[in-house]
């Protein structure tokens, strides 16, 4: 693991694991499956691995395997329009912040860094503490743009024994 994330910072850029590798680590469960941020554009990337995985260039995104973990190598980015629950719209964002912001659950918005530093900045540790799925900004916005999200949510909520915040659940109730 630290190899990818070594590869990255050695280049000169940003890069933390985020996500829920994160979310699991900190709750004591096992992944494989491990999403890292950077400021690093897609074309860096691809730079930096070659042909050791794929490339999405529309979305960012650069895949790769290593052993049994799965990597998901993205810039930072905002997703501006969704179309059929995809972003369909995106740009590059300037820090691990703004690209947390663009989450689904306040609960995979954590990150670590390569020396293993938590890091929260959303201050979500507290909704993992007390067992609540809740959606990292306007609850019916971020619902509608991609309606994958509310089986997610319920998906969390069943998985880990945690609990839909209001905003979720009167949101169910009315759509």
């Amino acid at each position: 693991m630290n190899d990818v994330i070594n590869r990255i910072i050695e280049k000169g850029y940003e890069c933390f694991i985020v996500g829920g590798y994160v979310r699991d680590y900190l709750l004591g469960m096992t992944s494989y499956d491990i999403d890292i941020c950077t400021n690093a554009k897609i074309d860096e990337i691809i730079n930096i691995f070659g042909n050791e995985g794929t490339y999405n260039k529309q979305y960012y995104s650069y895949h790769l395997t290593k052993g049994k973990y799965h990597y998901d190598i993205t810039t930072y980015r905002h997703e501006l329009e969704y179309k059929k629950n995809k972003p369909i719209k995106l740009e590059v964002a300037s820090s691990l912040k703004e690209d947390l912001l663009r989450r689904d659950f306040t609960i995979n918005t954590f990150a670590l860094d390569k020396d293993n530093k938590f890091i929260d900045l959303l201050n979500s540790k507290k909704d993992l503490n007390y067992k609540i799925i809740r959606v990292v900004g306007n609850t019916t916005d971020k619902l509608l743009e991609d309606k994958t999200r509310i089986i997610r949510a319920i998906r969390f909520a069943c998985t880990l024994d945690f609990e839909l915040d209001d905003e979720i659940k009167e949101f169910l109730k009315t759509k």
